[in-house]
């Protein structure tokens, strides 16, 4: 896996960036907008984009790598026998979701349950996760519910139409220029939430060719 990073960019008017090399375990545990640091080999290839003027470009091989941003969560077993003695979790859990928002109970219920269910396959024509769709008029509280919950949920994704890049919701292969111009796959929201949960804000106002990307997702 491929990835690029920046330097954080404090007290700089510009920040450097450098391809990552992950192989092995390193694979699928970084972000886009993750926080990170790196130990590895520096390296400075000659490019020529485009058969034009040749650069320097900077290029780590990792040895070691730690998300800063990685959520663990570890439970003490005084803990466990706390959760263990509460006598009605779901209803605990909607008085904590979102207190700010109020009238819209039955979103906070169902939004609940389809995040935090599913179960293992036992039959081939049996689903064990579902989607949710929220519609409503303007200003009833959708956008931010489904923000509350992508804040809280560790391996979420959120995007939204006026922010979504060329990307878009599933996946595009673009030239790499970095790379000397080969063809490099790069995700979209539905990718980065894999084994977790992708919450899109304002789906009419995707492009028509992402919605219909959406159906062989």
């Amino acid at each position: 896996q491929i990835a690029r990073v920046s330097d954080l960019p404090e007290g700089k008017e510009q920040s450097e960036s450098a391809l990552v090399h992950l192989y092995g375990d390193h694979i699928g545990t970084v972000s886009s907008g993750d926080t990170l640091v790196i130990s590895g080999v520096i390296k400075h290839v000659e490019v020529s984009p485009n058969n034009n003027e040749t650069k320097t470009e900077r290029e780590i091989v990792v040895t070691h790598i730690k998300n800063q941003d990685a959520q663990e969560i570890q439970l003490s077993d005084e803990d466990i026998e706390w959760i263990e003695s509460v006598e009605n979790p779901v209803e605990m859990l909607l008085e904590s979701i979102a207190p700010h928002l109020v009238g819209i109970d039955d979103k906070k219920r169902g939004t609940l349950h389809t995040l935090v269910s599913g179960h293992e396959m036992e039959f081939k024509d049996l689903r064990t996760k579902s989607h949710i769709l929220h519609i409503g008029d303007p200003s009833t509280g959708k956008s931010d519910l489904i923000s509350w919950f992508n804040n809280i949920l560790p391996n979420s994704i959120y995007a939204a139409a006026e922010s979504a890049t060329g990307v878009g919701l599933t996946a595009t292969v673009e030239r790499e220029e970095r790379l000397g111009g080969k063809w490099v796959c790069h995700a979209g929201t539905l990718v980065k939430a894999n084994e977790g949960h992708a919450f899109v804000d304002e789906l009419g106002e995707f492009s028509e060719d992402d919605q219909n990307k959406l159906r062989t997702a």
